[in-house]
């Protein structure tokens, strides 16, 4: 048995990082709506830190899009717009095509088996109509995904647009479970065409899927905007 003493020991997360991530996750889960100022005095209170951490976790959500500094009236969090889902969803799909091509040769037995597993439990999810946990099990699926692609500089660039693609996801949980289900049985595709070691069948079913899901945000987030835009 491998002694615990001689493990290094997991240093502790400083105020900054702490503070950030509270105020990361609140944005994230759209605790904190769009739009909202973000008053130094009180998220003081609300998180039990001092303005310094305060202010630079606010600049470091700003360097990720999640919060808009407007000089002389202060730091508000961002506001989704529709032609930043499309965005942010194009280079999703680019880049989840990507991986898994990639993927067809670097992904491990174990690893493909723990994407199948993700999968199934999204099933379980669905059929309990537990949405929240469903979605929760859909980021892991797609990162998990991204990450066994083993290229550092893809994983980077995804990395940079989860919180954006979890923050959207918060805003659609009300998604109707018919919807749910058709985009759904895609993942089962994608576990497939691995297992086939079909690369060109892994990013059609990607890029079919990721599309899916783009317009299905857009129709639930901005349903006028998004009728306006369909072909006559």
């Amino acid at each position: 048995m491998e002694n615990s003493f001689l493990k290094p020991p997991v240093p502790a997360k400083s105020k900054r990082e702490i503070v950030y991530e509270q105020l990361k996750e609140m944005i994230v889960r759209n605790q904190f709506p769009e739009n909202m100022l973000l008053v130094e005095r009180h998220l003081c209170e609300q998180l039990d830190a001092s303005r310094t951490p305060i202010r630079e976790a606010i600049q470091q959500l700003t360097n990720e899009d999640l919060v808009t500094c407007i000089p002389g009236k202060g730091a508000f969090v961002s506001e989704i717009r529709y032609e930043d889902i499309i965005q942010i969803f194009d280079v999703r799909d680019y880049l989840e095509r990507l991986a898994g091509r990639l993927c067809i040769s670097e992904m491990l037995p174990e690893e493909l088996m723990r994407l199948e597993i993700i999968s199934v439990q999204m099933d379980t999810y669905l059929r309990a109509q537990d949405i929240l946990n469903y979605y929760q099990e859909d980021l892991a699926f797609h990162k998990h995904m991204v990450f066994c692609s083993r290229n550092r500089y893809l994983i980077r660039n995804y990395t940079a647009l989860l919180a954006q693609i979890e923050r959207i996801t918060h805003l659609v949980i009300r998604s109707s479970l018919s919807q749910l289900e058709e985009i759904h049985a895609y993942h089962a595709q994608i576990v497939q065409m691995l297992k086939t070691r079909d690369p060109e069948g892994i990013e059609t079913v990607i890029s079919i899927h990721t599309q899916a899901c783009k317009s299905k945000y857009l129709q639930i987030l901005s349903p006028s905007i998004y009728q306006a835009s369909l072909p006559k």
